[in-house]
């Protein structure tokens, strides 16, 4: 096939759409469907029994693992993993570097059974697995999300997040300017605001004047 490059290697029990298009030394599994319009980048890795669904775009280097699902119009970036048996619903992005475990569910109708797509996963972020995250819901770069929890609210500042419904339990901080680092712990979703991070620096730094542009969170 024309679409295909003649460094990628297809199995032969796989199904591959004549319009989608396949680059240089990607790799498909056994029994794995890509399905029309879809496009993946080099070396990336698709695995047993996928189903790649309609217009989606594989970055380089993404690995899929078996028994994934993803709806149609998702974009999963460069070098992000996908473990088994993970299902992604319509509109699904999953930016650079992001971690999904096995049995990671994005869901796709809220509890009125209306239709609501678009999960955005933003860069390094990383899933436990068997998480649940709800219709519609961005998690932020660099957020962490324990296994077996359920999102239900956009993740919108970094930290660790554990439970049902998720909650954040611990955020890390450095200061650029002295290179001191902590760790705070959270309660109740607890925002973590200027007040907690100066006390936190004040005590693992004494020579250094503390500035808010100063602190950041990984």
């Amino acid at each position: 096939m024309e679409n295909i490059h003649n460094t990628a290697v297809i199995h032969p029990t796989a199904i591959v759409d004549s319009s989608a298009i396949i680059k240089e030394c990607v790799e498909v599994g056994p029994f794995a469907i890509i399905e029309p319009s879809t496009f993946i980048e080099q070396n990336a890795y698709i695995g047993p029994h996928c189903v790649i669904g309609k217009n989606n775009r594989i970055g380089s280097s993404v690995v899929i693992q078996g028994n994934v699902r993803t709806g149609k119009d998702c974009e999963i970036m460069q070098g992000a993993v996908v473990k088994w048996g993970c299902i992604l619903t319509d509109r699904v992005t999953i930016e650079n570097g992001v971690f999904l475990g096995a049995g990671v569910v994005t869901l796709g109708s809220d509890k009125d059974m209306k239709e609501k797509h678009g999960t955005y996963i933003a860069t390094g972020a990383w899933i436990g697995g068997g998480t649940y995250i709800g219709p519609g819901l961005s998690i932020c770069a660099g957020a962490k999300v324990g296994a077996l929890s359920f999102v239900k609210e956009d993740i919108k500042q970094p930290g660790t997040y554990v439970g049902t419904p998720a909650e954040l339990v611990k955020r890390k901080w450095r200061c650029k300017k002295c290179e001191v680092k902590g760790e705070i712990a959270t309660k109740n979703s607890m925002t973590v605001t200027q007040e907690i991070i100066q006390e936190a620096h004040c005590s693992a730094s004494k020579n250094c004047a503390f500035y808010p542009d100063n602190i950041i969170f990984d």
